[in-house]
């Protein structure tokens, strides 16, 4: 059975006890704290095809997030087994994606390639959530919120590792990035490709509107010429994300879940030891 965002289900996790016992300090193997039951909404649906769930926890933990797959899924909780104030999906802004556009089906999308859906959603997403917006250009990105493609970042430091002129610590340096990719290839966090918009701007009215961080720091004469803002629009093509400023990509970032926030900790734990290394 698959299931989609917002539906409540009754899933079995072991990841609340095991935040609670790293919070007071208890030395543990997660693989050994039991599974439990917990109700929870779908955040959002990592995979389709694969039955992968990001969970928003309910009870007897509330708040916590966390994945879920197939295997670990009870059942869906109908309508009248809840009280209706346990119902209303508690939202948290900071870990909200924002702008959010859920596309309708469309079966012409289905015969375009993955660059040319991409394009045709995030024109569809701006179109309703922006209409008045002139668009300069776009240009597709898959290195940001893929798993493929933070995995190849870790590929622009072999010239950093290969420049480092003790032996011993460039086996190091390999071993670790070899354990890290492996760790990354492990993480399950909904993926996104980023297109990356540019706008014309002459109009301080504009400006205002779609990059409010900006308000009463550049003049409009300043503001002429091409900006530039992200649209993120999911792998599974069944949500689009417009990220007009950093408070928007910040909010995104955390909307992923714990396991993006853990690959990208990973990245750059690898990053900064091979940085030291070089300094």
């Amino acid at each position: 059975m698959t299931y989609k965002k917002d539906d409540i289900l009754i899933f079995l996790t072991n990841k609340p006890m095991a935040h609670a016992c790293e919070i007071v300090g208890e030395p543990i193997d997660k693989n050994e704290i039991k599974k439990e039951e917990f109700y929870g909404f779908v955040k959002s649906v990592i995979s389709h095809k694969d039955g992968i769930y990001l969970m928003h926890t309910i009870k007897p933990m509330p708040g916590f997030i966390c994945v879920a797959e197939t295997a670990d899924i009870i059942r869906k909780v109908e309508p009248g087994e809840m009280p209706e104030n346990e119902r209303e999906r508690p939202l948290c802004e900071w870990t909200e994606a924002p702008n959010i556009f859920i596309p309708a089906q469309n079966e012409a999308y289905e015969k375009l390639t993955d660059e040319e859906r991409c394009y045709a959603l995030a024109k569809e997403a701006l179109n309703a959530h922006c209409p008045e917006m002139k668009i300069a250009s776009m240009d597709l990105k898959n290195n940001w919120f893929t798993k493929s493609g933070k995995i190849a970042d870790m590929d622009y430091w072999n010239e950093e590792i290969e420049n480092i002129t003790d032996f011993a610590k460039k086996e190091e340096m390999l071993k670790l990035k070899k354990e890290i990719t492996d760790y990354m290839q492990t993480k399950r966090f909904k993926e996104y490709f980023t297109v990356t918009v540019g706008t014309p701007f002459d109009d301080k009215d504009m400006l205002v509107i779609y990059f409010p961080d900006l308000k009463d720091k550049l003049d409009p004469a300043e503001a002429a010429g091409t900006s530039f803002f992200h649209v993120a629009v999911s792998k599974e093509f069944d949500e689009v994300c417009i990220l007009h400023n950093s408070t928007d990509r910040r909010n995104f970032f955390r909307s992923l879940g714990p396991e993006f926030d853990e690959m990208e900790q990973a990245f750059n734990y690898f990053r900064n030891k091979v940085l030291n290394i070089e300094n």
